[in-house]
């Protein structure tokens, strides 16, 4: 029982504890605290409340479309119509292109980094996601300082490896950013949720909220390429890392990060696969090879 109980107390996800409304009245009517008297009881009832409250309610922010809505499960764009449109427009375009040129292996490799469904109920854009899947932006917050290095190395290989798979289609996501990756704690994987700028050729538009991400390149050739997305993740990678401007400078000063690995987020390149053998390598040099879990 007193496992049990540290079990519940530890848990941050309403799913993990409850898979039922019957089971969280069971649990409800074993811990009540004029039911039972151990010293935890009150603390279980109020902790399962609060997580079945953020279940139900869910987190709310803002992304480029305007009001978004997750609790880690169902995830709800309920922003501007047109973006929308776009978004699932481009969505559908790249499953299809994935599709035409994968065999059968390939792209379910590839549908690891994106959603399995992503669809219009009413006026929202939804996605369901299999496992707990939370926005980076979100995860950044909530991971401790000493353990951000090895999380965002993880992460950055998950981005880079969908930007190989990209890059091998033709196509410029040009939106990755820490609103649009959402990370799979659970699997150690990664979701791009959003796809308001893909392109292939010319890119058209920018994410103005991440403006400073993009290579200055891109505002005076509009050619787009994986340079873009590049930049971009390598970006979004030194914002998790705890440089919030994506300029990598103050990380300087930080002894717990690795000079190669900033130099390596620092250095603007051209080509996804070459960078992905390059990052590899530094992980090989400079890290030990584990399962780092993520307890959010």
């Amino acid at each position: 029982m007193k496992t049990y109980i540290k079990n519940i107390l530890s848990s941050t996800w309403y799913p993990d504890i409850c898979k039922s409304e019957l089971e969280y009245k069971q649990l409800v009517k074993l811990f009540h605290p004029d039911l039972n008297k151990d010293l935890d009881s009150q603390k279980i009832v109020t902790h399962l409340n609060m997580l079945k409250n953020f279940y139900e309610r869910g987190e709310e922010y803002n992304d480029e479309s305007g009001k978004f809505n997750t609790n880690y499960r169902l995830h709800r764009w309920k922003g501007d119509i047109q973006l929308l449109k776009k978004s699932k427009s481009n969505y559908d375009k790249l499953i299809h292109i994935a599709k035409t040129n994968f065999d059968k292996d390939s792209f379910l490799h590839f549908m690891n980094y994106f959603p399995s469904n992503l669809e219009f109920e009413g006026s929202e854009l939804q996605y369901i996601s299999q496992y707990k899947c939370i926005p980076l932006s979100t995860v950044i917050k909530k991971i401790e300082a000493n353990e951000k290095v090895k999380h965002i190395n993880w992460i950055y290989s998950r981005m880079i490896e969908s930007l190989v798979l990209l890059e091998s289609l033709g196509i410029t996501h040009a939106g990755f950013n820490p609103d649009s990756v959402f990370v799979v704690p659970e699997i150690h994987g990664i979701k791009i949720t959003s796809f308001y700028h893909m392109c292939a050729g010319e890119l058209s538009t920018i994410s103005a909220k991440y403006k400073l991400f993009y290579p200055a390149q891109v505002f005076k050739t509009k050619i787009a390429g994986s340079y873009i997305d590049l930049s971009l993740i390598k970006k979004t990678a030194i914002v998790g890392l705890g440089d919030m401007s994506g300029s990598g400078v103050k990380l300087r000063s930080d002894s717990l990060i690795n000079p190669t690995v900033l130099d390596y987020f620092l250095y603007p390149e051209a080509n996804a696969f070459n960078s992905m053998k390059k990052w590899r390598k530094i992980l090989d040099s400079n890290f030990s090879k584990e399962f780092v879990e993520l307890k959010i």
